[in-house]
Order: structure tokens, then C-alpha cells, then sequence
């Protein structure tokens, strides 16, 4: 493996992206950014303030948004009191 490619993937090991659903068609389908082929975002504080700003777009139409680690896909430690547009809606005082 070349030197470049070493760096790139532990780039992409320490970065996050952004999960979210989308309504379509009566169904919620599950998507993320950015994409597996394009880099992850550097820190969790951008990544939740992207998360912030994609979910503002249409709150209606992109629901459960919150940020996940780049390399595993696995929810940030504390995404259920940060995740955004909450579908179904929580109740007040529902436990997440």
C-alpha cells in the first residue's frame, strides 16, 4: 500500500458523516452524507452543525438526522439527545 493510501483511509477513519431518512413515497428510506466515495467530515462539531443545517432544510421531509463515525457507521456517543426532526415525534419528557 502506497503512503497516500495509508493516510487517506486513517483520514477517513477519523471523520463522520451525517445520517438522516427521508420520506418517499408513504416509506422512510435511510441515506447519509457525504457519500462512501467522498471524504468524511473532519470534526464532529462540523459534522453536527452540518447535520443542523441539512435538517432545516425541509423538516418535514428529512427526519432522524444525526451524526455517525465515518469508518464503523455507528451513531456518535450522545446522538439521541443532539438527533434532529425526531419521526415519530417524541413526547415531551419521553425518555431517549
Amino acid at each position: 500500500m502506497k503512503l497516500a493510501e495509508a493516510k487517506r483511509l486513517m483520514r477517513e477513519a477519523a471523520g463522520y458523516r451525517v445520517s438522516f431518512e427521508r420520506r418517499e413515497g408513504g416509506l422512510l428510506v435511510s441515506d447519509f452524507f457525504p457519500d462512501r466515495d467522498e471524504p468524511t467530515i473532519p470534526s464532529l462539531d462540523e459534522a453536527w452543525k452540518l447535520a443542523t443545517e441539512f435538517a432545516a432544510v425541509d423538516p418535514s421531509h428529512y427526519v432522524n438526522v444525526y451524526v455517525i463515525v465515518g469508518h464503523d457507521w455507528t451513531p456518535v456517543e450522545g446522538y439521541q439527545s443532539r438527533k434532529l426532526n425526531w419521526h415519530p415525534p417524541q413526547r415531551e419528557g419521553a425518555h431517549v
